[in-house]
């Protein structure tokens, strides 16, 4: 029978035969320390990680269990049986002894990454996601990229989250599958699931393409059945906008989308390039008469809805001297039309390398995803209207599968905003 002295002593000694991870003489050590003192603390987690590392998954187990009667808030002896279930593929177990940690010892960091491990192993890929949600939640530096340099484990953890978002909002894209080849490839491109084909090289929707649409840069009035009469529903209106753009606030434009991560060139237009939106969305405009009277010429199944990104109408104002640097719009599921409110010959718009200007051409439909910029290099403030239709191609099928993708994108970026994130998904 050992002195509580000599006790202590060994105590000393396992410790660092654990830091040394040297548990085969640790374990020696443990079961002698325990033929004096049967409740060592250090004695039992000594054992428990020997059988685990060795595999003896049930000795490990009942090791474990016996520690918990001793000690019900052991997080090593918790921790440790929950794995050991894990191995024995008693997941139910596992899964109950989770929450048993949980109404014991509380939420931390570990029990959050056993919830996510055991629900992975049990293929609930759902109630895996929750659980690396309330870790993001709880411990948001554990996504960080330095935790991740340092904590190599973490990286597994990180390819979890990874593959559970986009399995997660895959199958929430399935309600909006099944209308067409296209839009099914366009769905599969998004998430990577088929490689992205451009119709055309200076083409490149920054968010979502259809494949085997019609790609051109510019249309004409005539090939879009119906815009003709919208067009000259707004013309009649020109009064109203040009007393829209007098009487009206404005605000910056790209403040107004909220652009971020913008380079030096963006930043310096920020300051400049001004708009008054008549139609952003599902977003609240001002309000006036004028603009009440105008929007309901946008009441037009031409006009593209898909929330939040459009139905967008606004007047854009791009002061003298001012350039809107090449960039590409976010999707070829639409087209842009400009209607020239104030403009004269110096200024003009380029798409796909095509200069033209609204003096020449009155009216100007283009395709956004196409590489485009716009300059006034006259001593006066542009201003045109800007409203964005449905591109011809689409069916109106597709058009409402397009608003359904969209609007569920969209709910699901809110759910899953910091996650997704953290770790640079979709």
């Amino acid at each position: 029978m050992l002195t509580e002295e000599k006790v202590i002593q060994l105590e000393q000694q396992l410790k660092k035969l654990m830091m040394e991870n040297s548990l085969s003489e640790a374990k020696h050590l443990s079961d002698t320390i325990l033929e004096s003192s049967p409740n060592n603390k250090l004695a039992h987690q000594s054992l428990i990680q020997y059988f685990f590392r060795y595999k003896s998954f049930d000795k490990c187990i009942e090791k474990c269990s016996t520690l918990l009667a001793i000690n019900p808030k052991d997080k090593l002896a918790a921790k440790y049986l929950i794995l050991s279930l894990v191995e024995s593929k008693d997941l139910v177990s596992a899964k109950n002894k989770v929450k048993s940690y949980i109404a014991v010892c509380g939420i931390d960091e570990e029990v959050l990454l056993l919830k996510a491990e055991v629900a992975v192993c049990m293929q609930n890929f759902e109630e895996a996601l929750i659980a690396y949600k309330e870790l993001h939640n709880f411990s948001p530096e554990f996504f960080s990229i330095e935790t991740l340099k340092t904590r190599k484990n973490n990286k597994q953890h990180f390819n979890n989250v990874t593959n559970l978002l986009k399995r997660n909002a895959y199958m929430q894209m399935q309600t909006c599958m099944g209308v067409s080849r296209r839009l099914d490839s366009a769905i599969n491109c998004f998430f990577g699931l088929e490689k992205a084909v451009q119709s055309h090289k200076l083409q490149k929707g920054s968010f979502f393409n259809i494949p085997n649409l019609t790609a051109k840069p510019y249309y004409q009035v005539d090939e879009i059945s119906g815009l003709k009469s919208l067009v000259e529903k707004i013309l009649l209106c020109m009064p109203l906008l040009k007393s829209i753009i007098k009487d009206t606030d404005r605000e910056n434009y790209i403040d107004a989308i909220g652009a971020k991560n913008m380079q030096k060139e963006w930043l310096l237009l920020a300051k400049k390039w001004q708009s008054i939106h008549l139609l952003k969305a599902d977003k609240q405009c001002e309000i006036s008469p004028e603009i009440e009277q105008v929007k309901k010429v946008f009441q037009d199944t031409l006009v593209a809805d898909c929330p939040p990104h459009a139905p967008e109408a606004f007047i854009s104002i791009l002061p003298a001297d001012t350039i809107i640097p090449p960039h590409h719009g976010l999707s070829n599921v639409k087209l842009t039309v400009h209607v020239p409110i104030y403009v004269d010959e110096l200024s003009s718009l380029t798409v796909g390398g095509e200069r033209k200007t609204w003096i020449d051409e009155d009216i100007i439909i283009f395709d956004d995803s196409f590489l485009h910029s716009a300059d006034n290099r006259s001593s006066n403030s542009r201003a045109v209207l800007i409203f964005d239709i449905w591109h011809p191609d689409l069916t109106l099928q597709e058009r409402g599968a397009i608003k359904t993708f969209m609007q569920t994108h969209d709910t699901w970026s809110q759910e899953y905003a910091q996650l997704s994130k953290a770790v640079k998904v979709v």
